[in-house]
């Protein structure tokens, strides 16, 4: 999958001009999911029948966020903070402009399923994102988080059933061509501990979205924390407890982390 056919960003401009490529575009570049359906002349034949399985294809479409995304967006970043209340609508319009910023929809519809985007980190609106991620960090990792210089902030929000083959397009709208002197990043992301896994070997992180795992192990500064009681991902599944996780990564580990991920999410 790249940045071409049925992934490809574009601005709404284009949309009818494209609309003619999508029957021509490369199989490789739909994104197949399956569903199970039973017709009644096998329900006559075989009651016991499982039914067969159908393919779906599904396209996911990039575009240059515009005012009407708006609500979508923060739809995605209200509960950002586990329920800590900050101004969501101020970072919003933040994400909204920024270079390479790229929101994610579903075929023909109009519901934003992602976002992508990297933030000025002296900008007034993250802030409170800022202050959160401090009061959160270890004592003895916070002189060092403080003094990151040239840093900028990586949002990377979208719904968790979306498909892995997006991250490594989408890390590339947001990445490819910044030339701007950033020399680290910093990310804000969701996972789960494993709570099967014995006390006395730690813990096993399972990472919500793909591109997380590869920043995160690639990053010199990295923690962990619960999700606060009554935040909005706090509940409990099986044995997986929510987790949030921030991670600190130079420019050059960053490109190579998102180098590895390409080899391995095709």
């Amino acid at each position: 999958m790249g940045k071409q056919g049925k992934q490809k960003k574009r601005t709404r401009d284009a949309e009818e001009e494209d609309e003619t490529l999508h029957a021509a575009s490369d199989e490789s570049d739909t994104i197949d999911t399956t569903s199970t359906s039973t017709s009644s002349s096998e329900e006559e034949d075989d009651d016991d029948s499982e039914g067969a399985f159908d393919t779906i294809d599904v396209d996911f479409e990039f575009f240059d966020p515009d005012q009407s995304d708006f609500h979508g967006i923060k739809t995605l970043l209200t509960n950002y903070l586990d329920g800590k209340e900050y101004n969501c609508s101020d970072f919003v319009d933040e994400v909204m402009g920024s270079q390479g910023s790229t929101v994610i929809k579903c075929g023909d519809g109009e519901n934003v399923i992602g976002i992508a985007a990297v933030v000025d980190i002296g900008t007034s609106s993250l802030f409170g994102v800022l202050d959160f991620i401090e009061g959160k960090c270890p004592e003895d990792m916070l002189p060092a988080l403080k003094e990151l210089k040239n840093a900028k902030f990586i949002v990377s929000e979208r719904l968790m059933n979306s498909p892995p083959q997006l991250a490594p397009p989408l890390m590339d709208a947001i990445f490819d061509g910044r030339e701007d002197g950033t020399e680290h990043y910093i990310l804000l992301g969701r996972a789960y501990k494993d709570n099967s896994t014995p006390s006395s070997k730690g813990f096993k992180l399972i990472f919500a979205l793909p591109e997380y795992q590869f920043l995160y192990d690639a990053s010199r500064i990295k923690f962990e924390f619960e999700v606060a009681a009554g935040g909005h991902y706090a509940r409990e599944k099986d044995d997986l407890r929510p987790m949030r996780f921030v991670c600190c990564i130079d420019r050059t580990s960053l490109n190579i982390a998102l180098g590895a991920m390409k080899k391995v999410i095709q």
